[in-house]
């Protein structure tokens, strides 16, 4: 083989290589777009989730802020007079609950009544 011949082949070869690292940059490019493109729109649609669910919360808020003040204008109107309207009686004997009494002593080696 002469110079020449070693030359061209190289040449060639080299032509050959630099197509394929052309066309390898040119796929890495195009998939890292994609990811790019992937990515960004799964992030905007976690952001428009997000403001649903937090549109959602301040409806849920201000329904049960209503409800609060209306149970409040409603528990101001209770009188005595209307609960014997009603058919309600005053309990004769109040009982209470305490934590003093138990009934029962948890232990390592099991309850103790």
């Amino acid at each position: 083989m002469t110079l020449h011949q070693v030359h061209t082949n190289t040449h060639a070869l080299a032509k050959a290589r630099g197509k394929q690292l052309f066309y390898i940059l040119v796929a890495l490019i195009v998939f890292a777009f994609s990811i790019y493109v992937y990515f960004l729109g799964r992030t905007v649609f976690a952001v428009v989730v997000r403001k649903n669910i937090e549109k959602n919360i301040r409806t849920k808020v201000t329904a049960i802020s209503e409800l609060e003040l209306a149970y409040l204008s409603k528990n101001n109107t209770i009188d005595p007079n209307l609960l014997q309207k009603e058919g309600y009686v005053a309990p004769e004997k109040m009982y209470f609950i305490s934590r003093e009494n138990t009934v029962g002593l948890a232990s390592v080696k099991g309850y103790d009544l």
